[in-house]
């Protein structure tokens, strides 16, 4: 289950008329759910907020109303529970259980294509849940009828409430939404910016705020605000690839008809047949208010009859006392008739006090009988609260019923980390008996020992290693923030640059840095070793096992994504990963060497979550880095730094850091070999030719004497023979 992000309510959804129709009926769902439109089922393409609205209706319901069962799955963890149910044999449990909740919200409905068994079971839910009177929300990238291979059953069930669609954001939105989230992150623009940014049409909000991250980042490095013109400059890579009309917003606000010649006018208030139902009518925009009962015919008002007497009072029903010494009533005692009136009042107060306690005995009775088809309802073992029934106090089952629901949320807590752990486990009967707490607790830490933890990042690459110039600084200060707040700002961080500039040496350093945290754990690995990690524990059957590892990590550092360009069963699992982290509000970082929207073969999805963080470019090196680099290697070699060298070796041409260092190295190797301090001369020699060179030598001894060429072949001793090392040879990335 999905937990509910505060930050996600309807004050933080922009509305504007791509999305006033959903966010209408949204409104309506979470204020009543189950009595206006249920189910509700919003779609569109990603990255437009329907999320945010699944989450905005589950807030509003809970405060709405503290008691309100609400539940949010993504269809990936729908899939998860039910196969641990089914191999568990909790099948009708978990049925019950989510047909029991007050409201249940199902996101990413599209990957229901194919899936038979998921199929009939949501069908199941969607038709007990409606009939109870409970609301479900669905969301998809696809309306039912174009989801591939979707039941026509569950399709129809699906479009049985109301289906409604949200567009691509216009302008005004665009604004709106840079402004509202410019306002909460506290971030000022000089005028014009903003609506310089809203001016570009990008795909989705998510692009939208991956905009604006990229404008914060830009003016907190720069020594002047951005201005309007800068802003469009930075921002001309996110045109958004469909096209630029919005498609309008569809809304069907009926139910499925077959007849071709019935037609429903948009507020379902008519139903017209015949040839009138194909003449087309005005739009006419449904109004988003619960529909009341009609109400019944009156009949006609006959003449006013008298009114009948109030029925006979029922008499006060006694408990009849325990057998024991036999009490004579005041009828019987011959008593003065004062003494009588005060037995008359003693005997009242003796029958309010009988009628007290059975009172009080039915009512915890009853809240023991409640808790028992509640719990029961939800797959529990209750025995232990019904041994309350047959011998228990009032006192007793208060405490009993307390600690039974203490015990129900351990085994929830477990529950839940055994399903990121071990899917399949998560479905034993331990879980769902809470006298069976301490032994939960032993099967989930035998899983923690067994999960394992994932790559972790390199301890060799941090932040006081890396150097700073002006090519890269928008990058190391983003990395900087995502220390100072993991999961906040920017996440996703995307790093951008060609190899070899100090990409991946960042992402370790952001790693490094939050595992230090307390209870961290950041896993940090390569596109490749992740994709090798896949194909293992598919082979070898432990594939929930290796998602546990990841989604166990409260940071996730993924270098070179673009290896996973093709991989379309590697970037289902990142994608699916992705959501798990964001939805946690845990810190997401990436490296990869162009634009995501750049590299092709990967997933759109991913493409925009992956653009609605900051995508922060990394140039190659310029001059001053490449000076404070060479100075740095320098002295941690020779203990020891000649500025003219450092300057030297800067200054020569090249493309990456990767190239500065091995040029570096060769210097180094060379003058160890020679047994002399480097300097700017010798250095030349090395790397340009000339006389400092000649002194290179390989560890051979010659006799160093010139010799001509006919000469050198005919004695061996008066030839340099020289090897070079390969170290020494200059390797560049294709």
């Amino acid at each position: 289950m999905s937990e509910l992000n505060s930050r996600f309510g309807f004050d933080s959804f922009v509305v504007g008329p791509a999305n006033q129709t959903a966010a209408d009926a949204a409104r309506v769902v979470a204020e009543s759910p189950g009595t206006g439109y249920n189910p509700l089922f919003i779609y569109g393409p990603t990255g437009l907020g329907k999320t945010h609205l699944l989450q905005a209706i589950g807030l509003k319901a809970r405060s709405m109303s503290a008691s309100v069962q609400v539940e949010l799955l993504t269809l990936e963890e729908f899939f998860e529970a039910l196969h641990a149910a089914t191999a568990a044999g909790q099948l009708e449990a978990f049925r019950h259980r989510c047909a029991g909740m007050d409201l249940l919200l199902v996101d990413d409905a599209q990957f229901l294509s194919n899936r038979r068994e998921a199929q009939t079971e949501l069908l199941k839910i969607a038709a007990e849940m409606r009939s109870g009177g409970r609301q479900l929300v669905v969301t998809s990238d696809h309306p039912p009828g174009e989801i591939t291979n979707l039941d026509a059953r569950l399709a129809s069930e699906l479009q049985s409430g109301l289906v409604v669609d949200v567009a691509r954001p216009d302008y005004e939105t665009r604004l709106g939404i840079l402004r509202r989230r410019a306002e909460e992150r506290g971030a000022e623009f000089d005028p014009g910016v903003l609506e310089a940014a809203a001016q570009v049409e990008v795909a989705n909000v998510r692009e939208l705020i991956g905009a604006l991250n990229r404008l914060v980042a830009f003016q907190a490095v720069s020594e002047t605000p951005v201005t309007p013109g800068a802003a469009a400059s930075l921002l001309t890579d996110l045109v958004a690839s469909a096209p630029a009309a919005a498609r309008p917003s569809v809304v069907h606000d009926r139910a499925v008809v077959m007849d071709p010649n019935v037609a429903v006018t948009a507020d379902n208030s008519d139903i017209i047949t015949g040839d009138a139902a194909l003449m087309p009518d005005p739009p006419v925009m449904p109004q988003f208010v619960a529909p009341a009962p009609a109400p019944p015919p009156q009949a006609p008002r006959a003449p006013a009859a008298p009114a009948p007497p109030p029925p006979p009072r029922q008499p006060q029903r006694v408990v009849t006392p325990p057998a024991g010494p036999r009490v004579r009533t005041t009828a019987q005692m011959a008593v003065p008739a004062s003494e009588a009136a005060k037995a008359d009042e003693f005997a009242s107060f003796l029958s309010g006090v009988e009628s007290s306690v059975k009172q009080s005995v039915e009512v915890w009775k009853a809240r023991v009988g409640e808790a028992i088809l509640r719990w029961e309802g939800e797959g529990y073992q209750t025995a232990r609260l019904g041994s309350l029934l047959d011998r228990g106090n009032q006192t007793q089952a208060e405490e009993t019923v307390r600690q039974f629901e203490r015990d129900v949320q351990q085994l929830r807590s477990y529950e839940n980390e055994m399903s990121a752990i071990d899917p399949a486990a998560a479905g034993s009967a331990v879980f769902r008996d809470p006298d069976r707490v301490s032994e939960a607790a032993v099967l989930v830490e035998r899983a923690r020992e067994g999960a394992g933890a994932p790559l972790g990042p390199s301890g060799a690459w941090a932040f006081d290693d890396f150097r700073v110039g002006e090519s890269n600084r928008l990058a190391y200060n983003a990395a900087l923030s995502v220390v100072e707040s993991p999961g906040g700002r920017y996440n996703p961080l995307v790093l951008v640059g060609p190899p070899g500039i100090g990409k991946t040496h960042l992402l370790h350093s952001i790693g490094h840095a939050l595992s230090a945290a307390p209870g961290a754990l950041v896993a940090c690995l390569s596109a490749q070793d992740y994709v090798d990690e896949l194909a293992q524990a598919e082979e070898g059957g432990r594939l929930d096992q290796w998602r546990s590892r990841y989604r166990r990590a409260t940071a996730y550092l993924l270098d070179d994504v673009q290896l996973l360009a093709g991989k379309e069963r590697a970037q289902e699992e990142l994608f699916n990963l992705f959501n798990h982290m964001i939805q946690a509000g845990r810190q997401l970082a990436f490296t990869i060497t162009a634009s995501p929207k750049e590299i092709e073969g990967i997933d759109p999805r991913i493409v925009s979550r992956l653009e609605g963080g900051l995508v922060a470019t990394v140039e190659r090196p310029d001059r001053d880095l490449r000076v404070s680099l060479a100075a740095k290697q320098l002295t941690d070699k020779l203990g020891q730094l000649d500025p003219d060298l450092a300057e030297y070796l800067g200054s020569r041409p090249a493309e990456s850091v990767r190239v500065l260092s091995g040029a570096v190295q060769r210097v180094l190797r060379a003058a160890e070999a020679e047994g002399v301090q480097p300097d700017v001369s010798f250095a030349r020699g090395v790397l340009e030719g000339g006389a400092a060179g000649a002194r290179v030598s390989s560890g051979v001894r010659t006799s160093r004497v010139a010799a001509t060429p006919l000469e050198a072949i005919r004695s061996r001793e008066k030839v340099v023979w020289r090897w070079p090392d390969s170290g020494e040879r200059l390797f560049e990335e294709l």
